[in-house]
């Protein structure tokens, strides 16, 4: 079943900060360069529409739960950078709040039914980003991103 709902609004990466696996210290007057800038300009140029719209067709989140995870933010908080030591396309996914739950009820997905979705989104953009939209040499599309199992989560905005 495909998932009809609007098209949520492209995260906005060019104000994050140095995600976890960087450390600052060490990287103290390296070149850090995430690319989020030209990562956000192929988001909003459309492969943010294409890979949500791949997404929707497979995920098996509600309208609800989709309206829902669109008004607690979470798909603007997913985070796509570059990674500079590995050359290859990351992403994060947001932090499910404890808000959830409550809001879900019990229609809702459980919470971390809501995180293996957000993770399967954002693999699936940043699989059309690396494939369709950028050419900076990443390695095999099989091994250019990770999610939470072996990256962890970003603090939504109600978490920081």
């Amino acid at each position: 079943m495909a998932l009809d709902v609007a098209l949520p609004t492209p995260p906005d990466i060019t104000n994050r900060g140095v995600p976890e696996k960087f450390d600052v210290d060490v990287l103290a007057g390296s070149d850090l360069d995430l690319r989020r800038e030209e990562l956000e300009a192929v988001l909003r140029d459309g492969a943010w529409r294409e890979g949500f719209e791949e997404w929707a067709q497979y995920t098996d989140l509600s309208e609800r739960d989709a309206e829902l995870a669109e008004e607690l933010g979470l798909f603007r908080a997913l985070d796509f950078f570059w990674d500079f030591e590995t050359d290859r396309l990351r992403y994060v996914v947001p932090a499910v709040p404890e808000a959830w739950d409550d809001r879900a009820g019990s229609d809702g997905v459980p919470t971390s039914t809501l995180q293996e979705e957000l993770d399967d989104l954002g693999r699936t953009v940043s699989e059309i980003v690396a494939t369709d939209y950028v050419d900076w040499g990443e390695g095999e599309s099989s091994d250019l991103v990770w999610g939470v199992e072996s990256f962890g989560q970003v603090p939504t905005a109600e978490g920081e």
